[in-house]
């Protein structure tokens, strides 16, 4: 990933003061943790991921307070689903961050790694979502994810992890985002019920590293690449998630009609115009995955 300075431009402005200039404020950071991994000082990129995540832990419980008091003072209607995001963020995102660069001693890919989520949140909540609160802009989160639903997406997923990918892991984020990971494989597969009016739609994205190291262990020698001959055994074991993911989260009998391996851009399209209904991302200790579904009635 290309880690690039953001400019702050007046038109990024919602015309809330206290709301403006907290976000100046993100950008400031976002530029500070870009330029010390262009210099390259470990000591420095530690000090400022550190002083980052400070600065986001008292921004997510102060800044997010104004700003749902000010949503709620104009009545705007995507309040409730904007919470959701503020809740993800504070409870979820930052602390499984910090973790992360904490557990590797704040490694360069844990530093990189929260460089690109921290990149990918501003762009998507700063530039889009807090747009739309003042109608600048039109939110990518359409639906509004059931929690019972969540919660069964993440449990199973976590038991499955632990099965098929020989390993633990830890939600990272119940709202990802589509910010984008390292290399990874991409698999997607389509269902319906016995109406054959509901489709179920997942996508899954493995880190390449955690993909190999997966199927090393279950075939007990050192997989270093996705050859012709273990071509069809990661897909399997990508839909395979999918598969009983999906079948958990509708709780009936589901039908696969078909099961595709994506490109990268197939993937990540998934997210420009309409993000999912359902989005999360995982950490495990060789990488991350994200899983992704849709459900849609057909007429």
């Amino acid at each position: 990933m290309d880690y690039a300075r953001f400019e702050w431009k007046s038109d990024y402005n919602i015309g809330v003061e206290i709301v403006d200039k907290a976000h100046k404020q993100l950008c400031s950071i976002l530029n500070r943790l870009v330029d010390n991994l262009q210099w390259g000082d470990p000591q420095s990129n530690k000090r400022t991921c550190m002083e980052a995540i400070k600065y986001l832990k008292d921004y997510t419980i102060k800044h997010f307070a104004e700003e749902e008091e000010y949503q709620q003072s104009i009545g705007f209607h995507g309040y409730s689903k904007h919470k959701q995001m503020h809740d993800n963020m504070r409870d979820i995102v930052i602390p499984a961050l910090e973790r992360e660069m904490e557990s590797k001693d704040y490694s360069l890919a844990s530093i990189k790694h929260f460089t690109g989520a921290y990149t990918g949140w501003f762009m998507h909540h700063v530039l889009i979502d807090d747009q739309a609160i003042v109608g600048k802009v039109r939110s990518k989160w359409l639906y509004s994810a059931n929690a019972d639903k969540v919660t069964i997406l993440e449990d199973r997923a976590k038991v499955l992890i632990y099965g098929l990918f020989q390993m633990q892991a830890e939600l990272v984020s119940h709202q990802y985002d589509g910010y984008e990971i390292d290399e990874a494989f991409y698999c997607e597969a389509v269902f319906k019920d016995e109406t054959e009016r509901i489709l179920y739609r997942g996508t899954l994205a493995i880190e390449m590293e955690l993909l190999l190291a997966s199927l090393s262990a279950i075939m007990n020698k050192d997989i270093k690449e996705i050859d012709d001959v273990i071509a069809p055994m990661a897909t399997s074991l990508a839909s395979s998630f999918i598969s009983d993911v999906t079948k958990s989260f509708a709780a009936k009998h589901l039908s696969t009609i078909s099961t595709t391996v994506l490109q990268r851009a197939d993937f990540y399209a998934e997210f420009d115009d309409v993000y999912p209904d359902y989005s999360l991302l995982w950490r495990t200790d060789h990488g991350y995955f994200a899983f992704c579904l849709n459900v849609r009635e057909q007429s």
